[in-house]
């Protein structure tokens, strides 16, 4: 890898976000022990803050971000060091930084999950703080919110995997399809052209591609939610796309073959075309699966759920923030 790609891998958002993490949680440890910079607190803090620095700072590889070790591992280590710094605070810090642990639990948590209930006190419609509130059930709670986050990213990003997978695969198919039409095995031309079968299969693999985006079109437009760290909709319509050709490949193979009722087995090149489209959108038969499971992953936005008071998408300060993802 050159040193320019090493130096923008470096510079992904993630990594920024950690450092201005680690400075922030500094000077809340500073506040928070009040001079007293020599208990082990400090000491075991500072060491989680210093292993998510130096992770941030790991060399980036293809293998890092296909699996995401040193991102995960410097966001645990940030989550401990303030999971750590709750039970060291008290007063209004405690109560603020309880208030948004209540916030982000809302996405995360269940309303009757005892971790919540630790420290909050109310129904669903009129959440409140417990008084006394307890610093080591805070920073219980900040443990399970942070661990259900931390698992829903690794989830989003072993499905981004699995959609890499099965769109490369899909392209080893086509290509093996695209090999034998080249070579003569299986004829495909149009009756009103003297282009070769392979012309004909690449116009047919063009357009069932189209029909394959069209309808990749609805499901990613009716999307809820705009959590999406891992551009997991921009990997949905690659597997589309790939695997639109070669359903409009096959499928117009069929047709000629008259296997297909109804339709004539010989058509001219114009025909083709129009049927390719609709072959390409039918893959949507079979990729309606995973629309549902991007569906899934996607919703639940955590900017949503902590807008006005914690951070949104857009950069301000919250919540969101607080759980110490990009």
């Amino acid at each position: 890898m050159t040193g320019e790609g090493c130096c923008r891998m470096r510079s992904a958002p993630w990594r920024g976000h950690i450092k201005n993490k680690v400075i922030r949680d500094r000077a809340d440890l500073a506040a928070a022990l009040d001079g007293a910079e020599n208990s082990t607190q400090y000491g075991s803090i500072c060491g989680l803050l210093e292993a998510a620095e130096e992770a941030a700072e790991e060399r980036a590889t293809l293998l890092s971000w296909w699996n995401g070790n040193p991102q995960e591992y410097a966001y645990r280590s940030l989550h401990e060091a303030e999971a750590q710094i709750h039970q060291l605070l008290s007063g209004p810090e405690l109560v603020a930084h309880a208030n948004d642990l209540l916030v982000a639990a809302s996405v995360y948590l269940k309303a009757d999950d005892l971790r919540l209930r630790a420290v909050a006190d109310g129904d669903s419609a009129a959440v409140r703080l417990r008084n006394p509130l307890d610093p080591a059930a805070v920073a219980t709670l900040a443990r399970a919110v942070n661990e259900a986050s931390d698992e829903k990213y690794a989830e989003s990003r072993g499905f981004r995997n699995r959609l890499i997978r099965l769109t490369l695969i899909s392209a080893v198919a086509v290509a093996l399809v695209m090999t034998a039409l080249a070579v003569g095995t299986v004829p495909l031309s149009a009756e009103d052209t003297g282009t070769s079968g392979l012309r004909t299969a690449m116009s047919v693999s063009l357009f069932g591609a189209i029909g394959a985006l069209i309808s990749a079109v609805p499901p990613l437009a009716n999307a809820a939610g705009t959590w999406n760290p891992f551009s997991l909709p921009v990997y949905q319509m690659l597997l589309k796309i790939v695997l639109g050709p070669l359903f409009a490949v096959v499928g117009v193979i069929l047709l000629k073959a008259g296997i297909i009722p109804g339709t004539r087995p010989s058509l001219s090149l114009a025909d083709l075309l129009v049927w390719s489209v609709v072959f390409g959108a039918a893959q949507q038969a079979v990729t309606r699966s995973v629309d549902s499971r991007v569906a899934g992953l996607v919703a639940g936005d955590p900017a949503d759920a902590t807008s006005g008071p914690g951070e949104t998408a857009h950069g301000q300060t919250g919540p969101s923030d607080r759980r110490g993802r990009p």
